[in-house]
């Protein structure tokens, strides 16, 4: 699948409210959608998602980190894990720890993986 067939699916499958992780104690859910303009880090308004973390944190997910972490996946055997998101975003991911997962979830919703232990599995 290429990144533009992976990210319609994405676009037409998290939607704002969408609960990212029914485990966890708040949910992740998406607080904001595309045209949504990331502004932390060096984003530069970069087009995104915006996802509650907790009770009062939220973290921005813009589409050039799904696309990156998606195409060095793929790369990788087809495994999104920690060490990929970590190599991309060492600052993000030092930050908050939440970022695996909710990209992961991302991948997961869309339909683009598959959770397993360790990690995602592309489809």
């Amino acid at each position: 699948m290429t990144w533009e067939e992976a990210l319609v699916d994405i676009k037409k499958s998290i939607s704002k409210g969408l609960k990212l992780d029914k485990l966890s104690n708040y949910g992740r859910p998406v607080m904001d959608v595309p045209p949504y303009l990331c502004t932390t880090y060096d984003y530069d308004n970069e087009v995104g998602y915006k996802v509650r973390i907790g009770s009062d944190t939220y973290i921005e997910i813009p589409i050039s980190m799904l696309k990156n972490c998606y195409e060095t996946s793929k790369g990788n055997g087809g495994v999104y894990k920690t060490g990929i998101i970590y190599s991309l975003y060492p600052k993000q991911l030092t930050d908050h720890g939440g970022y695996v997962h909710v990209v992961g979830n991302i991948f997961e919703i869309s339909g683009l993986a598959k959770k397993v232990k360790g990690g995602y599995v592309l489809r």
